[in-house]
């Protein structure tokens, strides 16, 4: 099946609203933005061979999807990305490893 983008962008009567959004701490465009994206990948998501699943929307059809600016979506997809990243990096302790003088002494440098 083969859906083209049409000049007025058509939301659903109603989408799926992840239940972890409402209590995650981003705004109301970064969780309306997920909102979008996720039912998206319900909708057209194309797995690859590994089976991660993509989906390509310009950024120009969510803001006016959202009637928003695309500097205001853009701004939401930065906000997104960091509070995931401080998800999954908020119990990973990194573990520093300092050579031995002996040992650097043998490492190979570029």
């Amino acid at each position: 099946m083969v859906d083209f983008m049409t000049k007025d962008p058509v939301i659903a009567d109603w989408v799926v609203f992840p239940r972890f959004l409402m209590d995650y701490s981003v705004g109301f465009t970064a969780k309306w933005t997920y909102t979008l994206l996720y039912n998206e990948l319900l909708n057209r998501g194309e797995p690859d061979g590994d089976g991660h699943y993509f989906v390509q929307t310009p950024v120009a059809e969510l803001a006016r999807t959202l009637h928003k600016s695309q500097s205001s979506v853009k701004r939401a997809l930065q906000e997104l990305e960091r509070a995931a990243n401080e998800a999954v990096w908020a119990d990973f302790a990194p573990h520093i490893w300092y050579p031995e003088p002996d040992e650097l002494a043998h490492l190979p440098y570029r």
